[in-house]
């Protein structure tokens, strides 16, 4: 069997693939967030599920871009599930700006991921990328 270049198979976020959807890892599997990672009034997690997303090839390339990015500026190695996790901390804290914003957008028809429908679905998700940085420019500070 050909192997996938990295650009069209599923992003699992930690690299191994078993399948799409939701895994409860092992519990020798599982790792908590290195010290420091989590702020103050947080309490710390131990990772216990695993996801796969599928990329498009310039949506990957944007996630590797700032995982480069965030690991050279950093000196540490920053992986998939650091920056993802991260990621879904901006977006709880900015969830009733999220909230407010995504109303507005009304009722849309969620398009085929198959392929040939890839205008339908930049248009969809385009609909939530507005909204998504509305909601980001209202929001207060993390910190």
């Amino acid at each position: 069997m050909a192997k996938q270049s990295s650009k069209k198979k599923a992003l699992d976020m930690e690299g191994s693939s078993h399948g799409i959807g939701r895994r409860k890892v092992m519990p020798h599997e599982s790792r908590a967030e290195p010290e420091g990672a989590h702020t103050p009034d947080a309490t710390p997690q131990t990772a216990l599920t695993k996801r796969e997303f599928i990329l498009t090839e310039s949506t990957d390339d944007t996630l590797h871009e700032v995982i480069r990015l965030m690991s050279k500026s950093t000196g540490t190695t920053v992986t998939q599930s650091h920056f993802c996790r991260i990621m879904l901390k901006v977006i709880a804290h900015a969830m009733p700006q999220i909230k407010d914003e995504v109303a507005r957008i009304g009722k849309l028809e969620r398009p085929d991921n198959t392929r040939g429908n890839e205008a339908e679905r930049e248009e969809y998700e385009r609909r939530f990328l507005v909204a998504f940085i509305s909601a980001m420019r209202s929001m207060s500070s993390a910190e």
